[in-house]
């Protein structure tokens, strides 16, 4: 629901309206983790490699769909590290009759003291350039390119521990406008 406490009680969308998503980490007996997404896909049908399909959260943590579209899907301000809520437009696939999307995200914790760089971010597009969630802008300056670090070097100290894990949600109705 828009107060980001309380689960929508339908899986209803109507085109073009906001869609909140949050992803969160459990933080248990162990050191503070931050939850970040890698990317998310949509697609028609609940299998992650289906056509068609979009890529709207790429490269590390980059929200692509407001550059894409000019939507106004966009990550949250980021204050809280377990958790990490984004909005996404709803849109139907062309091709075909359906009115269902899938989305599937690969989730990432890794200790919230660690600082965010090109791998460890959550960005919008937004007023013609990228805005991190968390942490300076700059780290941003990447999602138009390649995000990926260069190797060669031992990132397991800098980082610490990361755990990793792809999550499904759907289906997702999205309903053509009456009005």
């Amino acid at each position: 629901m828009d107060d980001w406490i309380s689960e929508r009680p339908s899986n209803q969308y109507y085109l073009g309206e906001l869609i909140n998503i949050e992803a969160s980490v459990m933080q248990f007996h162990h050191v503070p983790l931050r939850v970040l997404v890698d990317s998310c896909v949509a697609t028609a049908v609940p299998d992650v490699n289906a056509v068609p399909r979009y890529s709207f959260i790429e490269n590390y943590g980059c929200l692509l769909d407001a550059k894409l579209t000019q939507s106004g899907s966009h990550f949250m301000p980021q204050t809280q590290a377990a958790k990490l809520g984004f909005q996404i437009e709803a849109f139907r696939f062309q091709q075909g009759n359906s009115s269902l999307v899938y989305i599937a995200c690969i989730l990432r914790a890794t200790a919230a003291s660690a600082p965010a760089d090109a791998e460890h971010k959550a960005c919008s597009f937004s007023g013609n350039r990228w805005t991190a969630a968390y942490g300076a802008d700059q780290v941003c300056g990447c999602c138009s390119s390649s995000c990926a670090l260069r190797k060669g070097r031992d990132l397991s100290s800098e980082q610490g521990l990361q755990l990793e894990r792809r999550v499904s949600l759907g289906p997702i109705v999205v309903m053509e406008n009456d009005w």
